[in-house]
């Protein structure tokens, strides 16, 4: 049995609903929260000692970024209205649940958004997920900060179930791809908690749902809705 989760950190009902980008954008994020999404998901960036809300990746050249960003081909101007983690938190009440996930692979950024948080909402649970585990580590063991390791593809996968031995509690957002039965049965012997990343259809969330998943990142507002009429509490690990 794993250590429990801070109280006030995670929901104590199943499955979790979270929306993904939403605090990326404040309309998206108003509807999320009217909705009843858990947490809402959210890219923070780290440049030039600024906290950068935003999905997209700057553009460099020789290592010198131009005003621009990208999106896998796409590319477009970056503009003035940039968000900011203070817009952010100044939008969002601390009793809303961000998702934060970071971005890059600045090792600073961890601490920089631990750091930054602290200081002008200290009353705020951090939950924050990424993919370069070395920020996570280094706040890992805070007592207000809740570390969910995502994990994207099979790589990835086999060197988390030797990082899992390092955690105060075992924590993954899971491809959804990933998640097949023996993985999930894997995790749910070590009591892991499991999100899963980005499940947009219905059918598939509930084949997930009886592999044990305990929540989903989602673009499918009409699928938050489903699972926050279906969630039921679930005792507190």
């Amino acid at each position: 049995m794993s250590p429990s989760l801070p109280t006030d950190a995670i929901p104590s009902h199943r499955p979790l609903a979270i929306a993904h980008r939403a605090g990326n954008d404040a309309a998206l994020a108003g509807r999320a929260i009217a909705l009843g999404a858990d947490m809402l998901e959210t890219d923070v960036w780290l440049h030039r000692d600024a906290l950068e809300v935003r999905h997209d990746e700057r553009v460099t050249v020789f290592g010198r970024p131009l005003p621009l960003l990208r999106h896998g081909w796409h590319i477009h101007r970056l503009t003035p209205s940039l968000r900011r983690i203070e817009s952010l938190l100044d939008e969002t009440p601390p009793d809303v649940r961000l998702f934060l996930d970071l971005k890059g692979t600045d090792p600073l950024l961890g601490e920089r958004l631990v750091e930054w948080i602290g200081e002008h909402q200290p009353e705020r649970q951090i939950i924050v997920c990424g993919r370069s585990w070395d920020q996570l580590d280094a706040i890992e063991p805070l007592p207000h900060v809740t570390a969910i390791y995502s994990v994207g593809d099979d790589r990835e996968l086999a060197a988390f179930w030797d990082h899992i031995g390092r955690l105060d509690f075992p924590a993954i957002s899971l491809n959804h791809t990933l998640a097949t039965p023996d993985v999930m049965a894997r995790l749910k012997a070590i009591d892991a908690l499991v999100i899963c990343w980005t499940v947009n259809d219905p059918t598939r969330m509930e084949t997930l749902r009886t592999l044990g998943v305990d929540g989903f990142t989602t673009d499918n507002l009409a699928m938050i809705e489903q699972i926050v009429r279906e969630r039921t509490p679930v005792p507190i690990r």
